[in-house]
């Protein structure tokens, strides 16, 4: 499988890695001449690799930072977490609905490599430690962005549901 993409995801590079073999991800901008790519679908097709440098150093950064993987909506709400809020608090404060905090979590655990179940006790373990990291705190989460937590104006319906 060869991937031909415009930008790093880094959570789905990470699921192509996971493939026993015959795996790419290039970046479409930084494919140049027609032979370097055909060389690459070669490589993958015979079970090699064809991986961008810059996918290489994003997977790299990734790995030594587990928060890189999850969306600036999704680090907020890990905040809230952390300062002990409760799903109907985080979605009051950021003007989406529960059941979008509930997705929200569940992507949040999932992209931590935590289990599915007891989501409670997973909130109380792991709260230690994440309210010691400063951009998971409310106060380092404020900016002109209206996505962002504390922010003083509220989005727009249209906005908001961009920001969910």
């Amino acid at each position: 499988m060869l991937v031909l993409s415009r930008y790093v995801d880094v959570v789905y590079a990470t699921a192509l890695l996971e493939k026993p073999s015959g795996i790419g991800y290039l970046l479409k901008d930084r494919v140049r001449r027609v032979d370097e790519f055909v060389d690459a679908l070669n490589r993958v097709a015979s079970g090699g690799t064809a991986l961008d440098p810059e996918v290489v150093v994003r997977l790299l950064t990734h790995r030594s930072d587990p928060l890189a993987a999850l969306t600036r909506r999704e680090r907020e709400i890990l905040a809230l977490m952390a300062e002990g809020h409760g799903n109907a608090t985080i979605a009051s404060r950021l003007v989406i609905t529960d059941n979008a905090v509930h997705k929200h979590i569940g992507n949040i655990f999932s992209k931590l490599g935590l289990a599915p179940t007891d989501s409670g006790h997973r909130r109380g373990t792991h709260r230690v430690g994440l309210s010691q990291r400063p951009e998971l705190t409310a106060s380092g989460l404020h900016s002109a962005d209206p996505c962002v937590a504390g922010t003083p104006a509220v989005p727009a319906p249209s906005l908001k549901e961009q920001c969910e």
